[in-house]
């Protein structure tokens, strides 16, 4: 496919620098037909009943684990390890938080500002797999332990 698309946009190289272009190129390249082929196949496969059942549980997942340590962090007690927040900030990878600590983007009284806690957050979920998003939200909930 990408073969046939750089083919049709050498093809079209003049149209398109003079403004006169204005079709999809995969739709006029040698591939349109395989991708009119997997788009119908996308909808079979995305409106598969279990695909759909995965997406949504992913999303309660990445939902919940954002509510639970965007209240850590932005809790004044998330630095005291006894608390509920205190354990979620612990649980977020230390060289995380080193970052955060050592080149905060904001500063108030010394301490990260709250952007960059929420961007701790952020950048901790982002980093995870799937499957250990889901296994950390399953024993956070208590689902598993």
């Amino acid at each position: 496919m990408i073969k046939s698309v750089v083919k049709e946009f050498l093809n079209s190289h003049d149209k398109i620098l003079n403004g006169e272009f204005d079709e999809e190129i995969i739709e006029l390249s040698d591939a349109s037909r395989v991708r009119k082929v997997f788009k119908e196949l996308a909808h079979i496969i995305f409106e598969s009943k279990e695909i759909l059942k995965r997406e949504y549980a992913g999303g309660r997942a990445i939902d919940g684990l954002l509510s639970m340590f965007v209240d850590a962090v932005t809790s004044e007690n998330y630095k005291d390890s006894r608390t509920a927040e205190g354990k979620l900030f612990l649980l977020i990878s230390d060289n995380y938080r080193d970052i955060m600590n050592k080149f905060p983007y904001e500063s108030e009284d010394g301490e990260p500002s709250v952007y960059d806690k929420l961007l701790l957050v952020t950048d901790f979920i982002c980093g995870m797999t799937d499957t250990y998003a889901l296994e950390l939200y399953k024993n956070l909930s208590g689902i598993n332990l």
